[in-house]
């Protein structure tokens, strides 16, 4: 994470389709971070953007969707935000 004035600063939140994990994205996109959401199921995704509908983010938002309990696709998630975060 780079916190140099003047510069975007990159948050990864796992857990973002939940009642908290909204409310700190929609938080953090009107701070001006790049955010990557994790969020478990397709249904939390359609959750967290029906609640971002709305909210300027200026494509500094990706939602990844994906179990932690998978080992797979939690590597394949961290490669993922990990190249959109560069």
């Amino acid at each position: 994470m780079n916190n140099k004035p003047g510069r975007a600063k990159n948050v990864v939140i796992s857990g973002a389709g939940g009642n908290l994990g909204r409310t700190v994205v929609k938080e953090l996109l009107s701070c001006g971070y790049n955010i990557v959401s994790l969020c478990r199921a397709e249904h939390e995704q359609s959750l967290l953007e029906d609640f971002l509908n709305g909210v300027d983010h200026n494509d500094s938002h990706e939602i990844l969707v994906g179990d932690l309990n998978n080992s797979n696709k939690v590597k394949e998630n961290i490669d993922r935000a990990a190249s959109l975060l560069e």
